[in-house]
């Protein structure tokens, strides 16, 4: 019969080597748990702050005066926003007051009526047969914890210049 110091030796190593696997199972499930780091949350806002802005931007048909040889006359604009072109990037900045900045870009299709030589006329138009496809880069920075709209820009073709909502200023 083998003594007990002799079974503890052998038992002492199959202990250790449990003790060690709970002691990393349990060191994992304690990660799985900790808070989401501060880039994941940056990331997280974003895409809630961008998604939230694609989802509301339903443009209203626009009718508005124009000149052409020096007529006047009137056209509608139609404006869809193209949400399966929407692109974004998060950078981190070395500025403490905006540590991340934020890019998205979508393009948006402008359609434009024939000209009308008058308003009501252009109003009721239904046909668009001139397209043009504007692209659009808004610029964010994450400040005191939330992302804050600093620029939108467009370009039809020609480079990038300031604008408002769909090319209006």
């Amino acid at each position: 019969m083998k003594s007990p110091a002799i079974e503890n030796r052998k038992t002492l190593p199959n202990l250790l080597a449990c003790l060690l696997l709970l002691l990393f199972e349990f060191g994992c499930a304690q990660k799985q748990s900790e808070p989401k780091s501060e880039q994941e949350t940056v990331l997280a806002t974003f895409k809630q702050t961008i998604n939230d802005y694609l989802k509301s931007r339903k443009a209203p048909d626009s009718v508005f005066e124009s000149f052409d040889d020096h007529t006047k006359s009137w056209k509608k604009m139609h404006h869809e926003l193209d949400s399966e072109s929407a692109k974004f990037d998060v950078k981190k900045t070395d500025s403490l007051v905006s540590p991340y900045v934020g890019v998205l870009e979508f393009v948006v299709h402008e359609r434009q009526s024939p000209r009308y030589s008058s308003e009501n006329s252009a109003r009721q138009a239904t046909e668009f047969p001139k397209t043009y496809n504007m692209q659009h880069r808004h610029t964010y920075s994450y400040q005191d914890g939330k992302w804050v709209l600093k620029s939108k820009e467009c370009d039809a073709g020609m480079g990038w210049n300031p604008c408002g909502d769909y090319g209006e200023d």
